[in-house]
């Protein structure tokens, strides 16, 4: 028995071309090559290099900015002075209006304090505000240097920043 031949016939695809469709139809950006995988020299090396060409371009336009900042704040000394000072400044604002707030109401009632009982205060209240401090200063100096080390180490997250929140 002989072989038959089939008759074959040349099969058109039912749809446009992908090269004719606009690039938001196929799935990527405009600034992707309508062919991203092989490029118009017929290579698929030249296409490859195109397509990671324009994610190194991605990066460089969109990521890249918020990396250099995360790095700066990880390395520089300057987020932790300036923790620092801001926890110093609301100590001194909060005992300062505590202290005003006690002088009021003595004025309030006609009271007025010796000169013993004013140093007695002061000095209590600078204990307070000593202690209040240590321990402000301590906390926001630790937790500032954990961010850094998270943004260093790579394990900074959110759910990691709003856990420290929530417990500091």
């Amino acid at each position: 028995m002989g072989r038959s031949s089939v008759p074959t016939q040349e099969v058109q695809p039912a749809g446009p071309a992908l090269d004719s469709l606009p690039p938001s139809q196929l799935g990527y950006d405009q600034n992707t090559p309508n062919n991203y995988l092989v490029n118009y020299d017929g290579s698929a090396a030249g296409g490859t290099a195109d397509l990671l060409e324009a994610q190194w371009q991605n990066y460089i336009d969109n990521y890249s900015t918020y990396e250099d900042q995360a790095i700066e704040f990880a390395t520089s000394d300057a987020p932790v002075a300036e923790s620092l000072a801001n926890v110093r400044s609301s100590i001194d604002r909060g005992f300062n209006t505590a202290d005003k707030s006690y002088q009021q109401g003595l004025s309030g009632y006609g009271i007025s304090e010796t000169a013993r009982q004013r140093q007695a205060r002061t000095k209590k209240q600078d204990l307070r505000k000593g202690s209040s401090l240590t321990q402000g200063l301590n906390s926001a100096r630790l937790y500032t240097q954990g961010l850094q080390d998270q943004i260093l180490s790579g394990d900074l997250s959110l759910q990691t920043v709003e856990k420290q929140n929530l417990q500091g």
